[in-house]
C-alpha cells in the first residue's frame, strides 16, 4: 500500500487543502489535514474528513488491515462449516451491535470499522471458498445459455438498493449476505460474467482509485465554471454536470490502483 496507494493519496489530499484553503478558508486546518494523513479523523474527530469527504473510507480500509491478522486466525479452524459458521457469528454479532450498545455517539459509531465489519468478513468468506472450493481457480466462464447466477444479479442488484435505503438491524445482516451471494452467484452466470469482462468496464475498475479520490475535487471545479449554465432542478443539474466532469476526470486519472 505504502508503494502503491499511498502517493496518490498524500497528493491528492495536498491538492484538496489548498484548494479548501483558497476558496473555502476556515472550513479546514492543519488539524483536519494531519488527521486525513494517518486516517483517524473519524476516530480522533468523530466525524467525516473535511479535507477529501470521500477518504472516510479509507480510514475504514486502514483499520481493516490492522485488524486482519487477528481475523486471519479464522483460517486456522479446519473444519470448513465451523469456520464459515464463525464468520457468520461474527457478522451477526457486529451487525447487531449499535451505536446504543457501545455507548458512542452515531459520528463515531458511522466512522469505524465496527459498523463494516460484517462486509469485510463476507470478503473473507468469498476468499474461503475461492481458496478450498475452487482451488484458487474460479469455475470456467460458459459460452452460452443462462445460469442461476444470471437470475440472482436481474433479482439481487435491485433488491440490494432496497436493502441499503432503510438502517436498522435485518438490513445490516442482511446487506453482507447479499452482497456475498451477488459476488459469488456472478462466477456461476453467462452474461453477468460476459458483462463484467467487457473491456471499457475492466479499463475504468483499473481507475477507480485515481477517479474516486479526485472525481469530488474535479467536479466542483466545473461547477464553478459552467454553474450558471445548468438547469435549476436538481437531478437534469446533476447530469449535466456529471458529462461535463466525466471527460477531466478520466483525462486526470493515470491508473495508479
Amino acid at each position: 500500500r505504502l508503494t502503491r496507494l499511498e502517493p496518490p493519496y498524500l497528493l491528492s489530499l495536498f491538492i484538496y487543502f489548498l484548494f479548501k484553503m483558497q476558496f473555502q478558508p476556515g472550513h479546514a486546518g492543519f488539524k483536519d489535514l494531519i488527521c486525513s494523513c494517518f486516517y483517524c479523523t473519524g476516530i480522533v474527530l468523530g466525524d467525516l474528513p473535511k479535507i477529501s469527504t470521500v477518504t472516510w473510507s479509507l480510514e475504514i480500509e486502514i483499520q481493516f488491515y490492522l485488524l486482519m491478522p487477528l481475523l486471519a486466525t479464522l483460517y486456522l479452524i479446519d473444519r470448513r462449516w465451523l469456520r464459515r459458521g464463525c464468520m457468520m457469528v461474527l457478522a451477526a454479532i457486529t451487525a447487531w451491535i449499535g451505536p446504543q450498545k457501545l455507548n458512542l455517539p452515531h459520528s463515531y459509531y458511522d466512522n469505524n470499522l465496527v459498523r463494516y465489519l460484517p462486509y469485510f468478513l463476507a470478503g473473507l468468506m468469498l476468499a474461503d471458498v475461492y481458496a478450498t472450493e475452487w482451488r484458487g481457480t474460479v469455475p470456467a466462464v460458459q459460452k452460452r445459455g443462462i445460469a442461476w447466477g444470471d437470475a440472482v444479479w436481474l433479482v439481487g442488484w435491485p433488491l440490494l438498493l432496497l436493502v441499503f435505503i432503510p438502517d436498522n438491524l435485518m438490513t445490516r445482516l442482511a446487506a453482507p449476505a447479499l452482497i456475498f451471494l451477488l459476488y459469488f452467484a456472478v462466477f456461476h452466470s453467462v452474461w453477468a460474467r460476459k458483462l463484467m469482462r467487457v473491456k471499457v468496464l475492466t479499463t475504468i475498475g483499473g481507475m477507480c482509485y485515481s477517479i474516486y479520490l479526485m472525481h469530488n475535487l474535479v467536479m466542483e471545479a466545473c461547477l464553478r465554471i459552467v454553474g450558471r449554465f445548468l438547469p435549476h432542478q436538481a437531478n437534469p443539474a446533476m447530469l449535466g454536470l456529471f458529462l461535463v466532469s466525466i471527460v477531466p476526470i478520466r483525462r486526470r486519472s493515470p491508473g495508479w490502483e
